[in-house]
């Protein structure tokens, strides 16, 4: 049985990463109806019958302080010597 030989490239895969030069660049979908007419009310008992949502105690964001992160350290190891 003869080999087949082919001499075309394959197309690359197109990658998933899609990035923007900024983000007021990117698109933003409208909110649905359905969601801009859910009373307080209606969002409130979704939220808790959500598994996934942790519960936050209450008067968690009044006793709650803002950190600031610290000063950055640039560390550079020690060049090694050529032997």
């Amino acid at each position: 049985m003869a080999r087949r030989i082919t001499t075309a490239k394959r197309p690359k895969k197109r990658s998933k990463i899609v990035r923007y030069a900024s983000l007021a660049r990117i698109p933003i979908r409208p909110l649905s109806r359905n969601l801009i007419e859910m009373s307080d009310e209606e969002v409130e008992r979704r939220a808790a019958l959500d598994p996934d949502a942790g519960r936050i105690p209450r008067g968690f964001w009044e006793k709650a302080t803002v950190h600031f992160p610290g000063e950055k350290w640039r560390f550079t190891p020690a060049k090694r010597k050529r032997r």
